[in-house]
């Protein structure tokens, strides 16, 4: 994709954006000019290299901006969540093998 998702999935890594985004390119993508900050990041089950889908959070609120602690935060959660999907993965494939 072209968009942000896209990048996010292509690169495999979470995105922060917003005007202070060392990538100009990056804050140029965000089609929603109204919006403040955004968090972009590839969902990936354990099992898996390939992104199952993204996950794009964002606020208008500029005092609500997202940061590096943030970034730090949904890393962990997105580990958890693919070990979840990879075990869900897992599970679907026994059950239609059976």
């Amino acid at each position: 994709g072209e968009g942000l998702a896209g990048l996010a999935a292509q690169a495999q890594q979470i995105l922060l954006i917003d005007e202070a985004a060392e990538d100009p390119g990056l804050r140029q993508r965000m089609q929603r000019q109204y919006l403040a900050s955004s968090l972009v990041a590839p969902l990936t089950a354990e099992t898996s290299s390939e992104p199952l889908g993204v996950l794009s959070l964002r606020t208008s609120d500029a005092s609500h901006r997202f940061t590096q602690e943030h970034v730090t935060l949904l890393e962990k959660l997105l580990e958890l969540a693919g070990i979840a999907l990879g075990g869900l993965s897992l599970s679907v494939s026994r059950a239609r093998s059976s």
